[in-house]
């Protein structure tokens, strides 16, 4: 989806441990990160690859900014094309229903059933 390349999601490790994806829109004047639709991200690995799952990060919060102090980003990197894409999918589906936090499109890229909660990457592991 070549519309989101110059979008800036990234994919950040915090020091808690967290691994968190996001839309950033910029910096306050303390130096704050602000970002947009923040999901957790759980990486686990299977026999067809990594599987990612995203929920939502602070699911009492009231709106969807968040603000994060940038002593606690371990590390960040812009995602790719295609995580991008599913990111953004993801984020419509929680707006069109606030309770639904499930990833919509699976290892294939096909439409999901109803009980489709993750998506998986085929490769070789990574090394962090």
């Amino acid at each position: 989806m070549t519309e989101l390349d110059s979008t800036s999601i990234r994919h950040f490790k915090l020091s808690s441990g967290d691994e968190v994806i996001a839309l950033v829109q910029g910096k306050t004047k303390e130096n704050m990160l602000v970002v947009e639709y923040p999901m957790r991200v759980i990486v686990t690995l299977n026999d067809r690859g990594f599987k990612f799952v995203f929920t939502t990060w602070q699911p009492m919060a009231k709106d969807d900014i968040c603000f994060i102090n940038p002593l606690h980003i371990i590390s960040y990197v812009e995602c790719s094309s295609d995580i991008k894409e599913q990111y953004v999918r993801m984020c419509i589906g929680s707006v069109d229903n606030e309770n639904d936090h499930r990833p919509i499109i699976d290892d294939d890229h096909e439409e999901p059933d109803e009980s489709t909660d993750s998506f998986s990457v085929k490769g070789s592991e990574t090394v962090h």
